[in-house]
């Protein structure tokens, strides 16, 4: 019996032992987590588990489990006065950490006006200072005498803890048991674990939380949003609200690799949106924000939050080069482009397009319809695909692009452009109104801009009245619009129509320009109503010089017919011969216009002069008049106003924008390239030009060979013709050639 017993006794001695080693195994990871926490300080290799804690040490502990020794160490001479008569603020280690510790009332001294930094602590002091270090007030949600009751209620320390400390020394190793339980506590103040102080340790990341595992680490999570408020500052909205976020965290890359700075950030009252501030980003530049070692509200870290966005173009692009303006999603097919640039037929080539999603491309040359859209704009028509909303598409242009000016985009190279796309559906090609706007004519209106070529065939309409008896078309017109997309076509009767009737109008055939919709065999019934009597007037008129007269009308007008010289003439007011003017000018941008004269027209005996505008024009929507308008003008014998120069400009590498004061003919020698001479400014060396193109009355652009942006030019013109075709200036000053706007 007593061998039986003595084995048992050895077999509980050995089963003790290995607890007691598997305990001290426990122990020395605890150890070590707190020292790649900060916390614990040492080798690495052994930190004195059985020593015992004197006040100083613990005063150093609450400073690291606090996260402020980087504080303390910063700021040495704040912290380590203090007003114990045993520790010297100059020379020992620890005065900053009980400085720091005393400060934030955390720890006291004694009556006597001592600390006694090397006297041993007990499991009662320390876990006083823990539970201050936690966020509980000393002397109101605890006391001296209650501090391990607190403390076990809160479950820092454990009721066979307090009754081992009776009879037994409070060790280092009882220190760390503590300080890494109270790791993953929360502080009664912040709602945050102890360990979240830890981050401002030196050396301590979230990814260092997560190896040691206070956070349970589980990749790499997306950001749902990222949504520019405003030039600068973005929201970006988690899926998994993040815990841990500065903006030390988060860099914003551009695709170039220049990352944006991190000014601020700050959460919204939603938790899951933060608003972030950065440094202006470029527009259509395409941009990754990453956000490193986050933790999230659920303790979970994840290495990385990643998600690319584009800073997309605000508004129009304003430039002197030839560029991409702005793209508008006109339907879940079409897209609006604008240029910088007039652009004309050319730009109509499908092969010069190409759309692409985020992955491929989803359309380009045959896929595509263009056609022009007033003066600068085409609109970019998918064939076969359509846009989802909000999704992110790009528009390229190729290089080899070319303007009305005769400049390449972006000088030679591809223009890029994102968007977002829009499932919008296309509106269909129709007449959207009739109107009567004279005894026999008809204004009809479609909402999209019509060929020319069917909608001016008078066979591409029948009109018939109530009791079906056709009615013959003479004439059908298209009227000029460059500012809408709306046209007008102007159809006029053999015979007179009558007001308040109802008629039909059946169109055969009618096209939007560029052929990609039509109307066919389409009946419309419409009531005429009452005659429109809008008509238009002469409004000013006043002689420049003897050459020129400037006028406008009191409307928009129809610029086709209101630019035929023959249908002005001007007439003395007593009588004289007729004088037609030799050419018209009509400036669009400001509406006046101006005639010009092969001869020069003088007074005689103060007698006034009537300009005459016949019935031929018409207005911008069909307006028109029964007998020639007129208005009456003095003639002074002012002096001949000389042509000039408004502006010289670069508008492309190799291409150069001359603007003029006032128009200038389309002949030679304002076509002539021999007429122009550009020079470096400094060296007086030449700029080999290669042509010269007339653009409109007011400007020409001259081809040449790729200047030097670093160098300054002049232009010198040996001679200009005025628009009359009769004056010529020979004496202009040389101009500097400015570099302009060079958005690139």
């Amino acid at each position: 019996m007593k061998r039986i017993l003595a084995l048992l006794l050895g077999i509980m001695m050995i089963l003790s032992g290995l607890n007691l080693q598997a305990a001290e195994s426990t122990l020395e990871q605890r150890a070590e987590r707190l020292n790649k926490l900060g916390v614990l300080k040492g080798d690495g290799k052994s930190y004195n588990l059985a020593g015992t804690l004197t006040r100083q040490e613990a005063a150093t502990f609450i400073v690291r489990l606090l996260g402020a020794e980087k504080e303390i160490l910063a700021n040495k001479s704040k912290y380590a006065t203090v007003p114990f008569q045993d520790v010297k603020s100059e020379t020992d280690w620890a005065a900053p950490y009980i400085g720091y510790c005393t400060q934030k009332g955390i720890i006291n001294g004694y009556t006597d006006n001592t600390f006694r930094p090397t006297a041993k602590l007990e499991l009662q002091a320390f876990a006083k200072l823990l539970l201050v270090a936690m966020g509980y007030e000393y002397d109101k949600d605890f006391k001296w005498e209650t501090t391990l009751t607190k403390a076990q209620d809160i479950k820092v320390v454990t009721a066979d803890e307090i009754a081992l400390a009776k009879g037994n020394a409070f060790t280092r190793g009882d220190v760390i048991r503590l300080l890494d339980r109270v790791l993953t506590m929360k502080n009664v103040q912040s709602e945050k674990e102890m360990f979240y102080n830890l981050l401002k340790n030196d050396g301590v990341t979230e990814s260092t939380l997560a190896e040691v595992g206070l956070v349970r680490k589980v990749g790499q999570e997306k950001i749902e949003e990222v949504k520019e408020l405003s030039p600068g500052r973005f929201s970006i909205r988690f899926s998994v609200v993040p815990k841990t976020f500065s903006a030390e965290n988060m860099i914003l890359v551009e695709e170039t690799g220049r990352n944006l700075k991190v000014k601020s950030l700050k959460v919204t009252d939603l938790l899951n949106i933060y608003v972030v501030d950065t440094d202006q980003p470029a527009e259509n530049v395409k941009y990754s924000i990453v956000i490193k070692d986050v933790i999230d509200r659920n303790n979970q870290f994840f290495q990385e939050y990643r998600r690319d966005f584009v800073a997309l173009r605000k508004g129009s692009l304003e430039s002197d080069f030839f560029r991409i303006s702005q793209v508008k999603v006109l339907d879940k097919h079409t897209l609006e482009v604008e240029f910088t640039h007039p652009v004309g037929e050319v730009m109509t080539n499908h092969s010069l397009y190409t759309i692409r999603d985020e992955s491929k491309v989803i359309a380009k040359d045959q896929e595509l319809k263009v056609t022009l859209s007033g003066n600068d704009k085409v609109r970019v028509k998918m064939l076969n695909a359509s846009y989802v909303a909000d999704q992110l598409y790009s528009l390229t242009v190729a290089g080899s692009a070319q303007s009305k000016l005769g400049v390449r985009i972006n000088s030679g190279k591809d223009d890029m452009l994102r968007f977002l796309g829009k499932q919008v559906e296309e509106a269909k090609f129709d007449v959207i109104s009739i109107e009567l706007i004279d005894k026999n004519k008809l204004r009809l209106t479609t909402n999209k801009p019509v060929s020319r070529k069917t909608a001016e065939q008078v066979f591409s309409y029948l009109l018939t009245d109530s009791s079906k008896t056709q009615i013959a078309i003479n004439k059908a017109s298209v009227l000029e619009n460059v500012e809408s997309e709306e046209q007008s076509i102007v159809l006029e009767t053999a015979r007179n129509l009558v007001e308040d009737r109802n008629y039909v109008l059946l169109i055969n055939q009618l096209y939007t320009e560029g052929r990609t919709e039509e109307i066919i065999e389409k009946e419309y019934r419409f009531t005429t109503g009452t005659v429109n009597t809008s008509t238009y007037n002469l409004s000013t008129a006043e002689q420049m010089d003897p050459y020129t007269i400037e006028f406008t009308f009191d409307t928009p007008m129809d610029q086709r017919t209101a630019t035929v010289a023959n249908n002005y003439f001007i007439r003395r007011e007593n009588g004289g011969k007729t004088i037609v003017p030799s050419a018209v000018y009509y400036d669009y941008e400001s509406s006046r216009m101006f005639l010009y004269l092969a001869e020069p027209l003088r007074e005689v005996n103060g007698a006034d002069y009537i300009l005459y505008a016949k019935t031929d024009i018409k207005g911008a929507n069909g307006e028109q008049r029964k007998e020639n308008a007129k208005i009456t003008f003095g003639v002074t014998d002012p002096e001949v106003k000389k042509v000039g120069f408004e502006k010289v400009i670069y508008i492309g590498d190799n291409s150069i924008q001359i603007l003029f004061d006032e128009p200038v003919a389309k002949a030679i020698p304002n076509l002539d390239i021999e007429n122009y001479q550009v020079y470096d400014k400094n060296t007086k060396e030449d700029l080999y030009l290669l042509g010269v193109r007339y653009i409109d009355g007011h400007r020409l652009v001259l081809s040449a060979q790729k200047y030097d942006p670093q160098k300054t030019y002049e232009l010198k013109v040996k001679e200009v013709l005025e628009y009359n075709g009769v004056t010529r200036i020979s004496d202009l000053p040389a101009i500097e050639i400015e570099k302009g706007n060079l958005v690139q």
